[in-house]
């Protein structure tokens, strides 16, 4: 089992009346370029936020996401994952 850490930034959008909803994750080479993605996309998203996760490459699965950074209007994910 490989289990490598990799970097995502998703951007929210509004939904349907006052609701927000994630729009298509991206994936960063590090932290660093997450936090880059996360900042430009921001301006053109009501939010967006970079995630450090563990993903295992051969079951496709991520596990224990955390926060780098967010920015405007974000849903928190790792929340909803728990749950």
């Amino acid at each position: 089992m490989a289990i490598r850490e990799r970097f995502v930034v998703v951007p929210f959008r509004h939904g349907r009346g006052s609701n927000i909803i994630t729009g298509e994750m991206r994936i960063a080479n590090s932290e660093a370029h997450a936090e880059r993605i996360a900042e430009s996309i921001a301006g053109y998203h009501v939010g967006a936020a970079a995630f450090a996760v563990l993903v295992d490459d051969e079951l496709g699965e991520m596990m224990s996401p955390r926060l780098i950074v967010e920015y405007g209007q974000t849903i928190d994910l790792i929340s909803e994952a728990i749950a």
